[in-house]
């Protein structure tokens, strides 16, 4: 009897904390991170050294989204909301450059130097620091300022 007590509560119990999780989790905010809402973003990746690790994206809908992995400030994934404002001046910055038509030439890989990986507009420019020009150098420059400024980074 007192088995059969104790059962039913441990029941009761994981009931309970089911529908306690399952209500948190519905609870939570939508965020488009579907690469088909993808507007554009920027991605650094892994060297030997202290180079630092993000993904940086911007949604459509206006979702930010970064994450930094290592060697950054903030390590983790932060999401903020742009401004509409803001998102036409980051789709500038993009035009600017001629970001579209831009062709950059294949240079040698060095194994111990990080790759930055820009897209806009569907179209995906990876490159070494320092072969780049300098219009996708202050491009980049001008995210992350953008960046530290809405999160803080």
């Amino acid at each position: 009897m007192i088995i059969k007590l104790k059962l039913d509560r441990m029941k009761k119990l994981i009931c309970m904390s089911l529908i306690i999780l399952y209500g948190s989790c519905a609870s939570q905010k939508k965020v488009h991170t579907d690469d088909l809402n993808l507007k554009l973003g920027v991605t650094k990746t892994k060297c030997f050294g202290k180079c630092p690790v993000y993904e940086f994206r911007v949604y459509e809908n206006g979702d930010m989204v970064y994450h930094g992995i290592k060697n950054v400030d903030k390590i983790g994934t932060y999401i903020v909301r742009l401004t509409k404002n803001e998102m036409s001046r980051l789709e500038e910055e993009f035009k600017a450059t001629g970001f579209v038509e831009l062709q950059i030439p294949k240079q040698k890989v060095i194994r111990d130097m990080p790759f930055v990986v820009l897209t806009f507009e569907n179209k995906v420019i990876r490159y070494q620091p320092g072969g780049e020009p300098a219009v996708l150098k202050d491009l980049v420059l001008k995210i992350e300022e953008m960046i530290e400024r809405k999160i803080g980074v």
